[in-house]
């Protein structure tokens, strides 16, 4: 609910008082990493194979393969845990850094999260 509520201000700070977009100097404003991001996985891959999700946003993982997978993280700090066909499962971040991760079951299957 504070995520939302702080996106939601944010958002109209940024409309309101930052003339549309631009920051002082007339340049575009960087874009904000994502609240949730989405992970499709198909063709024994995960797609697309980095996503980028701002501390405290959450990842969502969806199978939408024939087999059965998992998104487990390198070191060890998530794992999904068994995703199966047509099914989705979602992991929290809340720490800032970069997260290698891979399917359990098919180690050949390799992406990354990104937290700022």
């Amino acid at each position: 609910m504070r995520v939302l509520l702080a996106s939601g201000l944010l958002c109209a700070a940024l409309a309101s008082g930052c003339g549309g977009g631009d920051g002082p100097s007339g340049e575009m404003a960087a874009a904000q990493p994502a609240a949730t991001a989405t992970v499709d996985i198909s063709s024994f891959k995960y797609m697309p194979v980095t996503v980028t999700v701002r501390e405290g946003g959450r990842v969502r993982w969806t199978n939408s393969d024939a087999a059965d997978h998992t998104a487990t993280a390198d070191d060890r700090s998530f794992d999904t845990q068994t995703i199966d066909k047509g099914a989705a499962r979602m992991v929290a971040f809340t720490t800032p850094g970069t997260f290698a991760y891979h399917c359990d079951f098919h180690p050949f299957m390799k992406a990354t999260v990104v937290v700022k």
